[in-house]
């Protein structure tokens, strides 16, 4: 990607608001991002690295793809825990056995 486009990202970004965590990492970690593509910069302030490092132990599920931005940038590999049952949807809890009938048998024009 040329440097013009990585401009009009960062100007794109400061459109974004950041109005829930995951528009926060997206809007933090990109910055970062295009700031070392631009500047072929690698050396990242503390603060810089203290967002990283926050952004990158969170759970991708609940913060985003940028979680995975972070962790690239840092060159970190987490592995992410199991998911407790209070995430997962208990998929026997909704379900309803019943019978289906459909007529007629065969149709030739329209079911019912």
């Amino acid at each position: 990607m040329a440097n013009k486009a990585y401009v009009a990202a960062d100007t794109l970004l400061n459109y974004f608001v950041d109005t829930n965590n995951i528009e926060y990492n997206f809007k933090r970690v990109y910055r970062i991002y295009i700031k070392l593509k631009i500047y072929g910069d690698t050396s990242l302030t503390e603060t810089e690295l203290d967002e990283l490092n926050a952004i990158a132990y969170e759970n991708p599920l609940i913060y985003g793809k940028a979680v995975f931005v972070a962790r690239n940038i840092l060159r970190l590999e987490i592995h992410d825990g199991a998911l407790s049952s209070a995430r997962l949807m208990n998929p026997n809890k909704y379900t309803k056995e019943g019978k289906l009938l459909i007529y007629p048998n065969p149709a030739r024009e329209y079911v019912k």
